[in-house]
């Protein structure tokens, strides 16, 4: 990862721009690149890192965020709670199956 500081950033359309020394001219970034253990937004002059790949062209970038981590994120836990973020979500999926009958013979028995 290296570090980078947030040139401009887009609420409405969920990306920006990162400069840092090893991405010359801006690393293009989308919400989604954001590590999720922090709120999903970024602002103007905040510290990140970030780890990127250099494209053809990403709206007239060279390269591109892959993973973005605000400063202060606390990686020590895998659950990090978001105070004051109304863009931040959680979601969660539980899928339970039912224990088959033991009169019903089920498919193909």
């Amino acid at each position: 990862m290296v570090r980078g500081v947030v040139r401009e950033w887009h609420r409405d359309d969920g990306r920006g721009v990162i400069d840092s020394p090893e991405t010359p001219g801006g690393c293009w970034v989308l919400y989604s690149h954001i590590d999720m253990r922090s709120a999903a937004e970024l602002h103007v002059g905040q510290q990140v890192e970030l780890t990127f790949e250099q494209v053809t062209s990403q709206d007239g970038y060279r390269w591109r965020a892959i993973n973005v981590l605000p400063e202060g994120t606390d990686l020590s836990s895998g659950r990090h709670e978001v105070a004051d973020a109304p863009g931040a979500f959680r979601s969660s999926l539980r899928i339970e199956f039912d224990e088959p009958d033991s009169d019903d013979p089920g498919p193909g028995r």
